[in-house]
């Protein structure tokens, strides 16, 4: 439902966005809109069905009169062109993921939404800035507490839910197989494994 996915630490259950195509159709006729196009750029093999999941929300914003066009380029080009500045590139929708490596909420929102991460410095790619936002990243950062640091990430993706800096489409879940003769691998909700520290194989 939001930007915080369930298992990380410090994350709040919140209501999300409805979906809601007769809604999306009315607030774009309330706004004089007739044909709107956009330019919308999805990664093809770095998640799994990225693209065709960036095919499902084109065919979503074709349904309420949006048509976006859909294209794709290899992985290091397309981190490199979604750090550039708005009014040096074409892009008006992007498709991306994010892994937070320290398993908690406020590193699933500072470098990607807090107005000092603005790319290229940092990850926040849509170049959002919201005072809100980084009064309640920064509270969390600095906290003494736990219970001060939980109340500002809740606070925080209140904020996102409100500002709706992006769409929040998914947390996948992660399917891994693994040998009986294989011991002590250490599987994290991070899109990360873990086999050198403590596995072992049987002979």
């Amino acid at each position: 439902s939001g930007i915080v996915a369930p298992l990380q630490n410090g994350y709040a259950k919140l209501p999300g966005y409805p979906f809601d195509p007769k809604k999306a159709k009315d607030l774009l006729a309330q706004a004089g809109v007739t044909s709107l196009k956009a330019k919308f750029w999805s990664p093809k093999g770095r998640y799994v069905k990225d693209f065709e999941l960036a095919q499902a929300v084109q065919q979503d914003l074709s349904a309420v009169g949006v048509d976006a066009a859909l294209s794709t380029m290899e992985w290091g080009a397309y981190l490199s062109a979604t750090k550039t500045a708005p009014e040096q590139t074409d892009r008006e929708l992007f498709l991306l993921g994010w892994s937070p490596s320290t398993g908690e909420a406020q590193w699933g929102m500072f470098p990607l939404l807090h107005s000092s991460q603005m790319a290229p410095k940092g990850d926040n790619r849509g170049f959002f800035s919201s005072k809100a936002l980084d009064d309640a990243l920064d509270r969390a950062t600095t906290a003494t507490s736990d219970q001060a640091r939980l109340a500002a990430l809740s606070e925080a993706q209140q904020v996102i839910i409100k500002e709706a800096p992006a769409i929040f489409l998914l947390s996948p879940n992660m399917v891994v197989g693994q040998t009986k003769k294989v011991h002590g691998v250490v599987n994290l909700p991070l899109e990360l494994t873990y086999f050198t520290e403590k596995s072992w194989k049987e002979k």
